[in-house]
């Protein structure tokens, strides 16, 4: 019996023992888990908007390294919340890494290939993240916004590729503009080429002056003296219209000066209006003969509208001009009448004898003056309407001919004494 006491307290300790340490290894495992101690990787969760195709198994990288993979796509309990809670794992050596600026996103492998987490680590100054934290998603990137609507994107690029193929095909059959450009022995290319080669010779022309040193620019860029010179200039010029405006508009704010007393007085104010209201009538007038020039009648519109009638009057001008000019020649060079009078002194001085020898003469004297008043009388009757009886009679007072008796009373007045004309 006391054997079989001493067995039996020796059963009841040993089986306190053991379940003492199955709950202690119970709790160590416990415990354990929950710190992640007995683990190679430690989990994380986000929350998306959409899981874009994302399944459980599917790969985690950081920075493109996979460091795990995704155990959970679960949607929330709530309907009213339309976020997706994806839970993943990473290797226990990556998670100092992930620091609480760290953004995970959904990206693909490829065009069409398998989804996955895509973890970009942040700085080094941020705290970590504990294990099973939340991690930040990362703001939508532009490829899986237009993945999802993958297939308007193929439709619109097959479109595209279409179009694409015909202007090339037309292009290379010479049509259109730019396959005339492209077209050997095209008129179009080569237009453009001549005009391209001669912009490219007067520019480097013009270059080659500027470089050079002469013209404006030249000695602007050559010529350090007179650039300096010029900007010395201009500096000096826009000082002095900087003054000038400093000056007016001082005398504004104390009313001195030329226009505020324009300004002030109401006479000054008048004037100013006035030659407003002239400018504007002139303005006015002027657009109203310009749109006469455009639509109006007459040899101005004319000339400048039309181009025939231009190209008939620039003709005739012409012709005028050289008229003119052969007519002047022959009068320079002493042909005909009128030239040999300017050129010949001989002429002149038979024409001036002649006249010296009338104006000598009071019979010849008397009847030149007696036809210039008749002459003078019959325009007058003409011009006038009147009668010929209407017209006062000749004076009877005037010169007389040689042989005609002069009234009693009346005498004939002396031969005035003719100068001499000097010969040209």
């Amino acid at each position: 019996m006391p054997l079989e006491s001493a067995v039996g307290r020796r059963f009841r300790v040993g089986l306190v023992v053991l379940v003492a340490l199955v709950f202690l290894m119970f709790g160590v495992l416990m415990v354990g888990k929950r710190a992640h101690l007995f683990t190679s990787k430690l989990p994380y969760q986000t929350q998306f908007d959409s899981a874009a195709g994302l399944v459980s198994g599917n790969p985690v990288r950081l920075n493109g390294v996979t460091v795990g993979n995704v155990l959970e796509v679960n949607l929330s309990p709530d309907p009213a919340d339309q976020t997706v809670r994806v839970v993943y794992e990473v290797d226990r050596k990556i998670a100092p890494r992930l620091r609480t600026d760290t953004t995970a996103a959904i990206k693909t492998i490829g065009l069409l290939g398998d989804k996955y987490v895509e973890l970009v680590g942040g700085t080094a100054g941020k705290p970590v993240v504990e294990p099973g934290g939340d991690i930040k998603a990362a703001a939508g990137a532009g490829l899986e916004k237009l993945l999802e609507g993958s297939g308007d994107l193929l439709t619109d690029l097959g479109a595209i590729a279409r179009s694409l193929k015909t202007i090339l095909g037309n292009t290379e059959q010479g049509k259109g503009f730019i396959g005339e450009l492209f077209a050997p022995g095209g008129e179009a290319g080569g237009r453009l080429a001549n005009n391209l080669t001669g912009t490219l010779t007067s520019l480097n022309s013009v270059l080659s002056k500027v470089d050079r040193g002469e013209g404006l620019a030249g000695k602007l860029l050559a010529d350090k003296r007179y650039g300096d010179e010029v900007g010395r200039s201009l500096q000096a010029a826009v000082t002095s219209l900087r003054n000038v405006f400093a000056k007016i508009e001082d005398g504004m704010n104390k009313g001195t000066g030329a226009i505020p007393a324009l300004l002030s007085d109401p006479a000054g104010k008048k004037k100013i209006y006035d030659l407003v209201d002239r400018l504007s009538a002139t303005a006015g007038n002027l657009a109203a003969v310009t749109e006469n020039l455009k639509t109006g009648k007459g040899a101005l519109p004319t000339l400048l509208s039309d181009e025939k009638f231009g190209r008939e009057f620039t003709g005739n001008l012409r012709d005028l001009s050289k008229r003119l000019d052969s007519i002047a020649r022959k009068l320079d060079g002493g042909q005909g009448t009128v030239g040999k009078l300017i050129n010949d002194p001989a002429i002149f001085d038979a024409a001036h004898h002649l006249v010296v020898g009338i104006d000598e003469s009071a019979l010849l004297r008397w009847l030149v003056r007696n036809r210039q008043r008749s002459g003078i009388r019959k325009r007058y009757v003409n011009e006038s309407g009147k009668s010929p009886n209407d017209v006062p009679p000749e004076r009877e007072d005037l010169e007389a001919p040689p042989d005609v008796a002069v009234p009693e009373g009346k005498t004939i007045p002396p031969t005035p004494t003719v100068t001499p004309v000097p010969r040209p």
